[in-house]
C-alpha cells in the first residue's frame, strides 16, 4: 500500500513538475526561432538562438499580427527590438528598441476561465490562451533581413504565488523587409500602445499597462515579503525607457533620432541557452 501511494504521489509530482515547466511564454507570430520558452533572469541575452530560423515577409512600415501566450502570468509589458541580421547581439538589441506594448493585449487575451478580475488564470491547459495585438515595423530601415527581438518583463505570478515576478522571456523571430522605409531616420523615442485586460476590466486609463513591482527590465527577480501582500506590488503605467526618453526630448518622441553608424555584424556564435521552459505540449493546469 505505501509502495502505491508513495507511485501515486511520484506521478502526481510529475504532472505537477511538466505543467511548471510548460508555463511562461514565447513568440509564437511572427514565427520565431524559438519553440519553447527560454527565459533571461539577469537579461543578459540577445536572442536565445543565433541560427536563422524561418523567415516572414514583410514592407517597412508594416503593421503585423503578434501572438504569444498568456499562461496564467498577471501584466506586464512587450519590448519590441529590430536589428539587421547578423546585428542580433544583446547590445545592438538594446540601442534598437522601437516599440513597447502590454503584455495582456488583444482581443483573445481573455482567460477561459471566465474569471472577471485582475488575477485570473488561463483556466486551460498551457500554451492556449494567446495575447498579442498589432505593432507596426520600423519605417526608417532599407529592404534586406532583419530580426525582431520580444522580450517580456514586469509580470506578476511565478509559480502561483502573485508576489513573485516571473522571469524575462526573449524570442527572435527573423524578417525580411520587401520594401524601404520611407522616413529618414527613426524616431527619438520607441513608441508605445497601451491598453490592456486589466485597464478594460478597471475602466483605467488605456494609455497604460497593468505591471508588476517595477517598469524598468531589471537584472533580477523581485519577490514580496508575503503571498498574500501582493496586491500593493501591483500598478499601471507605462515603461520606465519611455517615460525617461519622453521627459528628455521635452515629449517630442516622434523626432527623428540622429543617425548613427552601423555596427559591423558580430560572427555568428551559438547563444548560451539559459534556463528555460519546455512549451511544446500542453499540460492541464496544475499551477503555475
Amino acid at each position: 500500500m505505501k509502495l502505491v501511494s508513495a507511485s501515486i504521489a511520484s506521478a502526481l509530482l510529475a504532472v505537477h513538475s511538466l505543467s511548471l515547466v510548460n508555463a511562461h511564454s514565447y513568440l509564437v507570430k511572427p514565427v520565431s526561432r524559438e519553440t519553447e520558452a527560454y527565459s533571461d533572469f539577469e537579461t543578459k541575452v540577445g536572442c536565445p538562438h543565433m541560427t536563422p530560423g524561418q523567415s516572414t515577409s514583410f514592407k517597412a512600415g508594416e503593421t503585423i499580427d503578434v501572438r504569444y501566450w498568456r499562461n496564467n502570468h498577471v501584466g506586464g509589458f512587450i519590448r519590441w527590438s529590430f536589428v539587421a541580421r547578423g546585428q542580433e547581439t544583446k547590445e545592438n538589441l538594446d540601442k534598437n528598441v522601437f516599440h513597447y506594448s502590454c503584455r495582456e493585449s488583444g482581443a483573445t487575451c481573455v482567460p477561459t476561465s471566465g474569471e472577471a478580475t485582475k488575477w485570473a488564470s488561463d483556466g486551460s491547459g498551457g500554451n492556449t490562451v494567446a495575447c498579442g495585438d498589432k505593432i507596426t515595423l520600423p519605417d526608417w530601415l532599407p529592404a534586406g533581413d532583419y530580426v525582431l527581438q520580444w522580450t517580456w518583463f514586469a509580470v506578476g505570478s511565478k509559480e502561483g504565488d502573485l508576489n513573485w515576478e516571473e522571469a524575462k522571456f526573449r524570442s527572435c523571430a527573423d524578417i525580411k523587409l520587401t520594401s524601404s522605409g520611407a522616413k529618414s531616420a527613426a524616431p527619438k523615442c520607441p513608441t508605445f500602445t497601451g491598453g490592456d485586460r486589466v485597464t478594460k476590466l478597471t475602466n483605467s486609463n488605456q494609455d497604460k499597462c497593468f505591471y508588476f513591482h517595477s517598469a524598468e527590465l531589471t537584472n533580477s527577480l523581485f519577490r514580496g515579503d508575503k503571498p498574500e501582500n501582493y496586491e500593493k506590488n501591483y500598478f499601471f503605467g507605462i515603461p520606465a525607457d519611455v517615460e525617461k526618453c519622453r521627459a528628455a526630448s521635452g515629449g517630442n518622441s516622434t523626432a527623428p533620432a540622429t543617425p548613427s553608424s552601423t555596427p559591423k555584424p558580430p560572427a555568428l556564435v551559438p547563444a548560451t541557452k539559459t534556463p528555460g521552459c519546455k512549451a511544446k505540449t500542453p499540460t492541464p493546469k496544475t499551477g503555475y
